[in-house]
């Protein structure tokens, strides 16, 4: 190590807390100011050191670099020719995103398989392909009691919510301004006006749904010890 990477790694190394731990070596371990002599020094510890973070350094700016070049979309995976390009699909909204995890039951209503009910194994964002469906969410899902799988477009499937009947006192109802979803109850797709609406049961506890305004108005806070979704 020349005298001016001595110099270089040795400011860096002043730039860390002295006590920082910055290396370890067999025979011992190493703080900042342990390892700002051995740099100085050069001592063979010092020229490891120096080494490892040169190496350390090159093989994460080569990674940050081939990301950068494959210009994709952190999204929805779509690839482009230019950067501008990438980070101009990363910022187009997601529409349509309807609250679904891997292990629920959907019913399909479209296509192949429409009325049968199928089981989530994956949850994603279209990407360019099909401009129709772009940014949006859809589903892999295997029908049940059967092999088939389905990749499955927002407006091809409805979350099944009807194998549990929550019921309980209505503790409270808060409008969701910038929340777009299902209605739990109804099915149908609300970009605004939609209502959360927390039950209380003694035996099952506190549970939440997302109700469309129409649906919302039964629900009166503080009644209903029958009330389902």
């Amino acid at each position: 190590m020349k005298g001016m990477s001595r110099k270089v790694f040795a400011n860096l190394l002043r730039e860390v807390p002295e006590d920082t731990i910055v290396f370890k070596a067999t025979s011992g371990i190493f703080t900042a100011k342990d390892m700002i002599k051995e740099v100085e020094d050069g001592t063979e510890f010092g020229h490891q050191y120096g080494s490892d973070v040169l190496r350390i350094a090159r093989d994460l700016l080569a990674r940050q670099a081939q990301k950068k070049s494959k210009l994709v979309c952190g999204i929805c995976g779509s690839v482009y020719k230019t950067a501008e390009a990438a980070e101009k699909c990363e910022k187009k909204p997601v529409l349509h995103e309807k609250k679904v995890s891997i292990g629920d039951t959907v019913e399909i209503i479209a296509g192949v398989g429409k009325g049968k009910t199928a089981q989530v194994k994956g949850v994603g964002i279209c990407n360019n392909a099909n401009m129709k469906y772009w940014h949006t969410q859809y589903v892999e899902a295997v029908i049940i009691n059967g092999s088939a799988e389905r990749k499955l477009y927002w407006d091809w499937f409805k979350v099944k919510t009807g194998g549990k009947k929550f019921q309980g006192r209505v503790e409270y109802k808060t409008p969701q301004k910038d929340t777009k979803s299902e209605c739990y109850e109804c099915g149908k797709f609300c970009e605004k006006n939609l209502v959360e609406v927390g039950f209380y049961h003694p035996n099952e506890g506190t549970t939440v749904g997302l109700f469309g305004s129409c649906c919302a108005k039964k629900y009166k806070v503080g009644e209903g010890d029958k009330n389902q979704w």
